[in-house]
C-alpha cells in the first residue's frame, strides 16, 4: 500500500508501529490496522474483516475517538460504485488497494482504475435497450442476470454483456451478492430518461407486408394505431401497424405453402397488413396488445407531422411524471 500511495501523491510514506489496545474490544477484533505518516499527517488505515457500510459509518466515529487524533482511513480490496458514492458524500477517507485513494484531509482526489469495464457505448445494443427499458418501468427493482436471461429469452453470457454495457454508462452499477450479479441504479425514472437519450436506438429494423387474413393475434400494435389508443389520436383506416420480433418474422416466412408475406407492390394494389420487424421482442414490454410507451416514442421519433408531435409530447410528459 505504501508504494501505491507514494506513486499517487509523489511523497514519502512512513510506516509506523501501532497497537490497537485502546480501541474498544467489540470493534478492535473486527479490523486489521496499519499506521502511516503521510505528508506529515498520521493516518490509521483500518481494514475490516467483513465490510458492512452501515456498520462502518458508526464504527468510524468510535475509531476516530480512540485513535489519538489520527485520520482514520478505510482500507478494502474492492468497493462497489454505490459504496464509493456514499463514502464520498460523507467525506469518509478510503483506499482500495492499487486502485482508489480518497484522502480529503490532504486535498487528495479519488484516483481510480475501472477493471474489466467496457468502454462507454455510443448507442445501446437491442438487448441492452430492452434491459434498460425494463429497469425504467420497474424502478427500485434489483435485477439479476439469471432472472433477466429467462425473462428476455437470451443466454446468461449475452445478459452479462448488457449488464456491463449499462454499467459503463454510469447510469447503473453492478453489485456482487455471492455468485449473483445485481444491477441497480440510484437514478429516478426522469433522470434515467433524460441522461440516456444519446444511447437510444429506434426499435424497428425493417418492414414486411402480409396478405389479408394473416394471423395477428400475437402481434403488438404500434405506429399511429398504438398512439391513438394511448393518447386519443383520431385513427385513419390505413394507420394500423404491427410490431413483431425476428423470431415471429421467421415463423411467418415459413408458414404454409402460399405463406403470409407479400411484396410491397401487391400490398399497395390489394391491401394487407403492414408489419414492423423490431430489433428486440416487443411482446416482452408490451401490454394489452400495444407496444410500450418509450419504444413507441422511439419508433415514431422521425415523424414530422405537427399533430403527431403534439401527442408524442403528451406521451413524453406522462413518462417523465
Amino acid at each position: 500500500m505504501e508504494s501505491y500511495i507514494e506513486r499517487i501523491l509523489g511523497a514519502e510514506v512512513e510506516a509506523q508501529p501501532f497497537r490497537p489496545d485502546r480501541i474498544p474490544e467489540y470493534i478492535r477484533k473486527s479490523y486489521r490496522y496499519a499506521k502511516y505518516r503521510i505528508m506529515g499527517v498520521d493516518c490509521l488505515f483500518v481494514e475490516p474483516l467483513e465490510f458492512n457500510l452501515p456498520a462502518y459509518k458508526e464504527e468510524h466515529k468510535v475509531l476516530s475517538k480512540w485513535s489519538d487524533g489520527m485520520q482514520v482511513v478505510l482500507l478494502c480490496d474492492r468497493i462497489t460504485p454505490y459504496q464509493r458514492q456514499i463514502l464520498l458524500e460523507l467525506k469518509l477517507p478510503f483506499a482500495v488497494r492499487d486502485s482508489q485513494l480518497y484522502l480529503p484531509f490532504l486535498g487528495t482526489y479519488l484516483q481510480e482504475r475501472y477493471a474489466n469495464l467496457p468502454k462507454e457505448p455510443e448507442a445501446f445494443t437491442p438487448l441492452t435497450q430492452l434491459l434498460y427499458l425494463y429497469a425504467v418501468y420497474n424502478p427500485g427493482q434489483e435485477l439479476n442476470i439469471m432472472q433477466c436471461s429467462a425473462l428476455f429469452h437470451c443466454s446468461a453470457m449475452s445478459m452479462s454483456r448488457s449488464f456491463r454495457e449499462l454499467a459503463a454508462t454510469k447510469l447503473f452499477e453492478i453489485e456482487s451478492h455471492g455468485r449473483q450479479k445485481i444491477l441497480k441504479t440510484a437514478k429516478t425514472r426522469r433522470e434515467l430518461l433524460l441522461e440516456a437519450e444519446n444511447y437510444f436506438i429506434a426499435p424497428q429494423e425493417s418492414e414486411i407486408f402480409l396478405r389479408r387474413g394473416a394471423p395477428t393475434k400475437e402481434f403488438m400494435r404500434s405506429g399511429y394505431a398504438a398512439l391513438a389508443e394511448k393518447c386519443g389520436l383520431s385513427q385513419k383506416v390505413g394507420d394500423v401497424v404491427y410490431a413483431i420480433s425476428k423470431e415471429q418474422k421467421k415463423a411467418l416466412m415459413q408458414a404454409g405453402p402460399e405463406g403470409y408475406v407479400i411484396d410491397e407492390e401487391r400490398f399497395q394494389n390489394e391491401g394487407g397488413i403492414r408489419v414492423q420487424v423490431w430489433a428486440y421482442d416487443p411482446t416482452v414490454l408490451g401490454t394489452d396488445g400495444l407496444v410500450d410507451d418509450l419504444s413507441l416514442l422511439l419508433s415514431l421519433g422521425s415523424v414530422e407531422d405537427e399533430q403527431i408531435q403534439v401527442y408524442l409530447n403528451r406521451l413524453r410528459r406522462r413518462l417523465m411524471a
